[in-house]
């Protein structure tokens, strides 16, 4: 009998590619070099994840302001077939607080790779991938 998905995700991973696929197939990375990014799930049904981009400016601003491309988000999940449907409950991006943020997923050891919902109008969208590696 093979492990549910939820025992196949829980603990730590570690972004090892983040990319956007456009309907007429091309990527695009906008995140750039260097990016770096973290998802932990727990057994309990709790997860959080953040994605920062390589050499942000440095700020003299207060530093519970963001400064750059960064995104973090945090609440429970659930799991449905082959989704993690995350319950935001805070995020960088306030939109998304009190939303489900459904992400397909597939499992494949120490490696997991995770699909968004298409983003943007009809013609134009693009479907972000997250690729991740389990962190030792």
């Amino acid at each position: 009998m093979s492990e549910s998905l939820k025992d196949q995700i829980v603990g730590t991973w570690t972004l090892a590619e983040v990319y956007d696929r456009y309907e007429n197939g091309t990527t695009d990375n906008p995140w750039g070099p260097g990016v770096e990014g973290q998802v932990t799930y727990t057994q309990d049904g709790r997860f959080s994840l953040m994605i920062m981009s390589a050499n942000r400016p440095k700020s003299d601003a207060d530093p519970r302001t963001p400064i750059g491309p960064a995104l973090g988000y945090f609440g429970t999940y659930t799991i449905r077939d082959s989704v993690i449907a995350h319950e935001t409950e805070r995020a960088t991006f306030p939109n998304w607080e009190g939303h489900e943020r459904p992400l397909t997923a597939i499992v494949n050891g120490d490696a997991m790779a995770q699909t968004a919902p298409a983003i943007g109008p009809p013609g134009q969208s693009y479907v972000p991938h997250m690729n991740w590696v389990r962190s030792q």
